[in-house]
């Protein structure tokens, strides 16, 4: 069994910690007692609560958008694409919960710092969505509008198993999400 690093446990006990109590109200020392370290460790591998913040948000959302623009690149007609597209969403979010509720809660107020020269994951999405609607595939017709209902699908099924509304993981209800989206999206 591989033991993970220190700055591994830091950022896994921070993660959840701020998605169980929140940001504003996590502290340094909270996280240091979770992973039994003292404040000097922390600040080893980060200045700031802040940075850890930005840092948690960044890397996991950086990494996801190039992950969902790989599905996207894979060959195929727009179902397929988007099918695989759903499925790889409620995979990565049954895996990750904790991780995603995290995404959700932060990136508000953290988009702010993705790198100029980097793509959003919407952007991402709202690109393939223009391309299906170029090629007359998509039944809606505006990419923004497109993109905002798929991750409104996908972000409110999310939302309601973290509140409990639904009871069941998000790859249970895949054929269900799959199937609104079609007839939503494609002609």
């Amino acid at each position: 069994m591989l033991t993970k690093s220190t700055k591994e446990r830091i950022n896994i006990s921070a993660i959840t910690l701020f998605v169980n109590k929140g940001i504003k109200e996590t502290s340094i020392r909270d996280i240091v007692l979770e992973v039994g370290l003292t404040e000097g460790a922390f600040y080893r591998h980060y200045k700031s609560k802040d940075e850890l913040v930005i840092k948690l948000f960044l890397e996991p959302y950086l990494k996801l958008t190039g992950e969902i623009e790989q599905v996207l690149v894979q060959n195929g007609y727009f179902e397929q694409k988007l099918a695989r597209l759903i499925r790889f969403l409620c995979e990565s979010i049954d895996n990750e919960p904790i991780l995603f509720q995290y995404l959700l809660i932060t990136q508000h107020n953290y988009l702010k710092y993705i790198p100029p020269n980097a793509k959003t994951s919407f952007a991402i999405v709202e690109d393939f969505f223009q391309k299906s609607i170029d090629d007359n595939s998509c039944k809606i017709q505006d990419p923004t509008f497109a993109a905002t209902v798929f991750f409104g699908i996908i972000i409110q099924s999310f939302t309601s198993r973290i509140y409990k509304k639904i009871d069941k993981t998000m790859m249970k209800d895949y054929e269900n999400i799959l199937q609104v989206m079609k007839d939503a999206m494609i002609k």
